[in-house]
C-alpha cells in the first residue's frame, strides 16, 4: 500500500490536465457515494410551494422551461449546418417531466437562486416514504447529476425520433456543465406512462397528474404530507409565511416541522431555528 507521501508525489508529477480530471473523478465518486447513502433530499422553492403543500403535490418541471441554455441538448454532429436547438429540445422532451432536488441542505447560492432570494422555503423530503420510496427503489427514477463531462450526451442519432429510449433520456437528464456543480443536484424523472389525467387511478403505477397550467400541459407529483419531514423558511421570509405554514399544518393534520434560517454569528453559513415540533399542533 502506498504511503500518503508517495501518493502526494505521484499526484504532483501529473500534468495539470490530468489533475483536473482526477479531481472531477474524485468529486463524482463522492457525489455517488453520498447519493447512495442519503434518504433526505431538499427542494428549494418560492412561496408558491405553499399551494403544493395544501394540495399535497409538487409541480414538475418541463425540459423546455429551464435556466441552463445547454440543458437537455445532445452533442451536435460535425456539419456545416447549425441545428435548431429549440426544436431538438422539444423533440427529446415530449414524454417526460422532472423534479430538481439537491443533496445540499441550506446552500446559500441555492437559496438565492431558487428560494426566492432567501424569502422562499426549502422542503426536506423523505425518500423512505411512499410514493417517493417506490419511485427511487423500484422505478429507479431518482438520478444524480454528473458534472464531470466536457461534452454533452452523444445521443444525436436518436434525437430525431418522437421519443428517446429511457437510457438515452437518462443521459440527457444527468449531464450538466461543471458551472452548476454547486447545486449537487439529483433529479426525479417521471415518464408520461406514470402520469394520469382526471381522478387518480387505483393502481400504484401512476405518480403524477397531468393538467393545464398557464396554457400548457403540466405534471404534478403526488406528495403526501408524510413525505415532508420539515419546511424551512428563508432568513428574509416575512412572518406571515410562518403563520400560513402553521395554518396549513393544522388544517391538514400534518406533522412536518417548521424551521427558520438565521445568519451564523461567525461563519459563512446559515443556522436553523426550529419553530414548530412534530407534536405541536395547537
Amino acid at each position: 500500500m502506498m504511503t500518503l507521501e508517495e501518493i502526494k508525489l505521484q499526484i504532483e508529477a501529473q500534468p495539470l490536465s490530468n489533475l483536473i480530471e482526477i479531481e472531477k473523478s474524485i468529486q463524482k465518486t463522492k457525489t455517488e457515494a453520498l447519493f447512495a447513502s442519503q434518504s433526505q433530499f431538499y427542494y428549494y422553492g418560492s412561496q408558491d410551494v405553499m399551494n403544493g403543500l395544501w394540495n399535497e403535490e409538487l409541480k414538475l418541471s418541463s425540459p423546455v422551461q429551464v435556466n441552463d441554455p445547454f440543458e437537455f441538448l445532445p452533442c451536435a454532429p460535425k456539419s456545416d449546418e447549425s441545428p435548431d436547438w429549440h426544436e431538438i429540445r422539444q423533440l427529446v422532451s415530449e414524454t417526460w417531466h422532472f423534479l430538481s432536488l439537491s443533496t445540499y441542505r441550506n446552500n446559500i447560492r441555492m437559496w438565492a437562486q431558487y428560494g426566492a432570494g432567501h424569502q422562499g422555503l426549502m422542503l426536506t423530503l423523505d425518500f423512505n416514504k411512499n410514493p417517493l420510496a417506490t419511485l427511487r427503489k423500484e422505478v429507479h427514477a431518482l438520478l444524480p447529476v454528473d458534472y464531470s463531462h466536457l461534452e454533452r450526451a452523444n445521443v444525436w442519432g436518436l434525437a430525431g425520433q418522437r421519443s428517446l429510449p429511457p437510457d438515452e433520456i437518462k443521459k440527457l437528464v444527468t449531464s450538466k456543465g461543471n458551472d452548476w456543480a454547486h447545486e449537487q443536484e439529483c433529479r426525479l424523472l417521471i415518464y408520461e406512462k406514470h402520469c394520469y389525467v382526471g381522478a387518480a387511478p387505483e393502481t400504484e403505477e401512476h405518480f403524477a397528474q397531468l393538467r393545464i397550467y398557464n396554457n400548457h400541459v403540466a405534471a404534478f407529483l403526488k406528495l403526501p404530507h408524510a413525505c415532508v419531514q420539515k419546511v424551512t423558511v428563508g432568513f428574509e421570509s416575512p412572518p406571515a409565511l410562518v403563520d400560513a405554514l402553521c395554518k396549513i399544518r393544522k388544517a391538514k393534520n400534518a406533522h412536518w416541522k417548521i424551521a427558520r434560517l438565521r445568519i451564523s454569528p461567525s461563519k459563512f453559513e446559515f443556522e436553523e431555528e426550529l419553530i414548530l415540533e412534530d407534536q405541536e399542533l395547537d
